[in-house]
């Protein structure tokens, strides 16, 4: 297998392997530039609200994931099943929204920034123009990643073997 090969669609579990990881950053990137768009709207950091705010930027990039996914990353092109294979995607990007929102929510309800995190932000944050809430915003962005990883790992392996596997059958 050739490099280039990887970034083609198809069916080789390396490519996949690289195809996802590169979805995964498009929609991290599309998921948290959302959630922070969103918490400065609401002013949001913690609690229950940052849990509906990081609920919606998971769930928009999830429509997303399912579309460069489903043509890009496993290269899934039957029409058969396609109700039955939108249905396992939006069950698992619930479940996903649902752990993601509470890994958020958890991290940045049951500890309160880093004290070196809010050193820093004070100490450098006039000269380098931060505003005051800056130590709020990195921590809640820390959390989203810490959150992201832990649920990305489950969704590879219920996307390949569960949504997009291909049937032995194919009149299936």
């Amino acid at each position: 297998m050739k490099i280039c090969d990887l970034f083609r669609p198809g069916r080789h579990p390396a490519g996949q392997a690289v195809r996802f990881a590169i979805v995964g950053v498009v929609n991290t990137l599309t998921d948290i530039g959302l959630l922070n768009m969103l918490t400065w709207l609401f002013g949001a950091y913690r609690g229950k609200g940052v849990f509906g705010l990081n609920f919606i930027s998971y769930g928009l990039a999830t429509i997303n994931s399912y579309f460069l996914n489903k043509y890009w990353t496993f290269d899934d092109r039957e029409a058969r099943h396609e109700a039955a294979k939108f249905t396992q995607f939006i069950v698992i990007g619930l479940l996903g929204a649902i752990s993601n929102s509470s890994i958020v929510s958890a991290l940045t309800t049951a500890f309160a920034p880093p004290a070196l995190l809010i050193y820093i932000c004070d100490s450098c944050g006039s000269w380098l123009g931060l505003p005051a809430i800056a130590p709020k915003v990195l921590w809640l962005n820390a959390a989203k990643i810490v959150a992201t990883l832990v649920v990305m790992i489950a969704n590879f392996f219920l996307y390949r073997y569960w949504i997009f596997r291909k049937h032995a059958n194919p009149k299936q």
